[in-house]
């Protein structure tokens, strides 16, 4: 006689790869913010990584009843870090845990990426513009817009190229989770600095991304721009961006190039026209020139201030749904706003 018992294999629901974010609530920082990703097996055994600072570390190892922790060594004078996981057993997708430092403890949260080659993505093949906004005071922090221009693939990958107001660029790369969201961070000024929040599309037709940021830089007494450093806490805002044959990259004919702060003496308004993808400014002393990368709906040119007696040169992505575009241009030591607007 034999007696057989069997239990259930929890750890079928939660396989999978998982990306997020760890940071202070309340207070975050570049030594205790960063991102988080893991690959969780059918046995719950996992491989994990995560980046903090500037700097990469990683652990593996199998969860019991849920849940793993561990000691991972930094090298000197850095001190470890502890890490805590736990797996969510209601299989919806989420994996939980703390981080913790000398002086910190911050939580992680991260969410399982949904979509492969064979359950596409919603938004697969779509292409996405994101303006990332400054501030109105740009003597003391950055004064334009930065921008995001993003692709999603069929499984869901999400693929991001960003330039930031004061002239600093990032690129990333994470995966869409059932909930449509994708955790973005990037480390900026040589891991002192950085920027991240969860960005999501809305479930419906033509879904723009939009989100929460945390956009930081200490004092950096070097730093060409703002050395004083910043704190910002942008709402990103996007639209689906598309290159319709026959039509303009903006639902319009006509509209103002307008400049503003970054130390000019005054605003700067020019007129233009638009046909397909090509900017035709009215002829004035501000000689402005303006083109558009038509396949991913980034602009850029120059304008001449006659205050200053100076060209300045400007970068900036356009959003189609609102139609109009913003980004901003470069001064001595600070930087402005520009916008093409109806």
């Amino acid at each position: 006689m034999f007696q057989a018992n069997f239990s259930t294999n929890g750890y079928l629901s939660t396989q999978g790869v998982y990306n997020g974010l760890f940071a202070d609530p309340f207070n975050p920082d570049a030594q205790s913010s960063g991102s988080f990703s893991a690959t969780v097996s059918s046995s719950g055994s996992f491989s994990a990584s995560f980046r903090v600072a500037g700097t990469g570390y990683s652990c593996s190892g199998s969860f019991t009843n849920g849940v793993y922790s561990k000691i991972v060594s930094r090298s000197s004078p850095l001190l470890p870090l502890q890490v805590n996981l736990t797996l969510d057993p209601s299989g919806v997708g989420h994996l939980i845990g703390y981080l913790s430092g000398y002086t910190w403890t911050v939580p992680i949260q991260a969410e399982r990426a949904a979509y492969s080659n064979s359950s596409p993505a919603p938004q697969a093949g779509q292409k996405f513009t994101l303006r990332i906004p400054g501030t109105t005071n740009s003597l003391v922090e950055p004064g334009g817009d930065g921008f995001i221009t993003l692709s999603v693939n069929v499984a869901g990958q999400v693929s991001v190229v960003g330039i930031l107001s004061d002239d600093t660029s990032f690129s990333q790369t994470a995966s869409l989770s059932a909930l449509q969201r994708w955790p973005l961070y990037s480390s900026l000024y040589s891991g002192n600095g950085f920027v991240m929040g969860w960005l999501s599309f809305t479930n419906v037709p033509g879904s723009q991304p939009s989100g929460q940021l945390v956009w930081s830089m200490p004092n950096t007494p070097d730093a060409k721009y703002y050395p004083s450093g910043f704190t910002l806490l942008p709402q990103a805002v996007g639209s689906p961006y598309a290159l319709t044959n026959g039509q303009s990259v903006l639902s319009l004919n006509h509209g103002h190039f307008v400049v503003e702060g970054g130390g000019l003496a005054h605003n700067i308004t020019n007129a233009f026209s638009l046909a397909g993808s090509s900017f035709t400014p009215v002829p004035t002393t501000n000689r402005l020139s303006l083109s558009v990368n038509s396949s991913t709906g980034r602009f850029q040119g120059s304008f001449y201030d006659p205050a200053s007696l100076r060209t300045y040169n400007f970068w900036g992505a356009l959003l189609q749904s609102q139609t109009n575009g913003s980004g901003y241009f470069v001064n001595t030591n600070q930087t402005g706003r520009v916008r093409l607007i109806p």
